[in-house]
């Protein structure tokens, strides 16, 4: 469980029983020009924390190493050897993801050119990244399915590799 109250399951439900909110003041962006200041904001989250390289970190999204966070507790709390994970398969849902890349990556085309674009950004938007991430960090062979359904309602992606 990754959530901005709390990081892991045990974590979590002691939040939960404490009262303990999540919402707090946005600090990852200047707020100062929106009404709203606030949020819940995952603040201390580490990659480190759960085997996500610093490497990684640095191409992946901030939902795709949360996603990967999230599988490696699962996997933990489940008790799976990471050999029988080879005839896994993934299935995840997104209704948004990698929005801080999506903005680094606008940044960087805005005030250096299209050659300033990293190529392992443009990947991480699309919206099997995440799912895409755990399927290679954990050799699952099987199908890999993500939806991704928008806020509209308009549209549902599916994919299945």
């Amino acid at each position: 469980m990754i959530a901005p109250n709390a990081l892991g399951k045990k974590h979590f439900w002691q939040a939960l029983k404490e009262g303990k909110s999540g919402i707090k003041s946005i600090t990852r962006f200047d707020v100062s020009s929106y009404p709203t200041q606030i949020a819940g904001q995952v603040n201390d989250f580490d990659p480190l924390d759960y085997n996500i390289s610093p490497k990684e970190s640095r191409k992946l999204s901030l939902a795709a190493q949360f996603a990967l966070s999230a599988t490696q507790m699962a996997i933990d709390d489940a008790e799976i050897q990471r050999s029988d994970l080879e005839k896994a398969g993934v299935l995840l849902g997104v209704s948004g993801s990698a929005t801080d890349i999506i903005e680094s990556q606008h940044g960087a085309f805005m005030t250096k050119g299209l050659s300033r674009m990293s190529p392992s950004g443009i990947v991480s938007i699309i919206p099997s990244a995440s799912a895409n991430s755990i399927s290679i960090k954990y050799k699952c062979k099987n199908k890999l399915l993500f939806i991704n359904k928008t806020k509209n309602n308009k549209r549902l992606e599916f994919s299945i590799n």
